[in-house]
């Protein structure tokens, strides 16, 4: 059974989450992507599981409204694929809803978009794009939702991966990617584009017995890059630097997307599935020592998102607190609970709540969707207070 959090002041905590419900419901998406991480298909997610929380039809009713829309959409000619804005990723938010029960699914509507994807995960092979939000793996996370049906894709991904892979002989394997926002290129260790995202997928490949043998001497020779990668940290102030510059140490921040906790909390699934408590009690390591990393400034927490801010941190530690029963953790959760609801006082926000953005930008931003803004927000909230299990966080690597 899920472990809730004890939130503190959760009748204030209550109000903002339905603030966020009803804001939602209102809003006019017209102008708004149908993906997964930032448009109707994570807004949709959110209102199923506020629902299930609240018990209101009326969310329900919205949420299925949403999916209706995205496929009316597709229907009219989007034909945009991945995960993170595109048709995977609405499936897979789609494959969660029928296992939760929260929408009467079509099995046959799960696999219409067969060759599509297929076509479109070869493409990204064609370019070398394995990036999880915007590539290959993407459409391999959903693959892996049924692994039985899509065996051959499954092995096909790994022989690409495979493929890909730069050796670095006694210290490993990893692979190349490009940061087309900063102009930067090199290997990327990162959960959302990076190596922590190719660790995670190839262990969910040994779980189901996909090419086992081969997949875990990938995956240990990827082990063993990440490792490669380590800092001292007490001179640092973090385990790993968002991209591998061998040589050179580099602090990164605190965020699901890039740094120590997404890379820790990878590592320890990978340990958890295949065995290996050299990787998991890593893992536990480097998650203790980011117990202790609370300066908000410092550690660049801006905002609530889960992408990079507040709520991000506490589901994270709130899952890790699940996985392992550890005090350390659910305490962190809770630090970071609390962080991210002082963040609910723009008042042109979404239900309070502003996606930061850089100085020399357009300034903070309302943001609806799940990765960046309310919808994850919300759901980061349901998962604090109740013993509703978040199977959501699959969507980001998490479980």
């Amino acid at each position: 059974m899920w472990k809730p959090l004890n939130v503190e002041n959760k009748e204030r905590a209550n109000l903002i989450l339905k603030n966020i419900a009803d804001t939602l419901y209102d809003f006019d998406f017209d102008q708004i992507g149908i993906g997964l991480m930032g448009g109707k298909t994570g807004v949709s997610l959110f209102m199923y599981y506020y629902y299930r929380y609240s018990n209101d039809e009326k969310y329900l009713e919205k949420a299925n409204e949403y999916i209706e829309s995205d496929f009316e959409q597709i229907n009219n000619g989007f034909s945009f694929g991945t995960h993170a804005g595109g048709i995977s990723g609405i499936l897979y938010a789609l494959s969660i809803m029928k296992e939760e029960r929260f929408a009467d699914i079509d099995e046959e509507l799960l696999h219409e978009f067969d060759t599509y994807l297929s076509d479109s995960i070869n493409a990204c092979f064609g370019s070398d794009n394995y990036d999880f939000l915007h590539g290959a793996l993407g459409y391999g996370i959903f693959y892996l939702r049924e692994p039985k049906r899509y065996v051959k894709e499954l092995e096909n991904t790994f022989e690409q991966l495979k493929r890909m892979a730069t050796d670095f002989k006694e210290n490993g394997v990893a692979w190349h990617s490009v940061n087309s926002h900063a102009n930067f290129e090199g290997y990327n260790l990162s959960l959302s584009h990076g190596l922590a995202s190719i660790i995670h997928f190839l262990s969910k490949l040994y779980k189901h017995n996909i090419c086992k043998n081969e997949v875990y001497n990938l995956l240990s020779e990827a082990v063993k890059y990440l490792f490669y990668n380590l800092q001292p940290v007490n001179e640092i102030g973090s385990y790993f630097p968002a991209w591998s510059d061998p040589g050179v140490y580099e602090w990164s921040r605190m965020a699901w997307c890039y740094g120590d906790m997404g890379i820790a909390a990878s590592l320890w699934q990978v340990g958890h599935i295949t065995g290996n408590n050299e990787w998991r009690d890593k893992a536990e390591e480097i998650l203790l020592y980011s117990v202790n990393r609370k300066d908000v400034m410092k550690e660049l927490v801006r905002d609530s998102g889960l992408c990079h801010g507040a709520s991000g941190l506490a589901h994270m530690f709130q899952r890790m607190y699940n996985y392992t029963q550890r005090i350390e953790f659910k305490e962190a959760a809770e630090y970071w609970i609390n962080v991210m609801l002082e963040f609910s006082n723009s008042k042109d926000g979404v239900a309070g709540f502003k996606a930061y953005r850089p100085a020399n930008s357009e300034g903070n931003t309302k943001e609806t969707g799940m990765l960046e803004g309310a919808a994850g927000i919300g759901l980061n909230l349901i998962s604090a207070m109740s013993e509703i299990e978040p199977k959501w966080d699959a969507t980001l690597l998490l479980s």
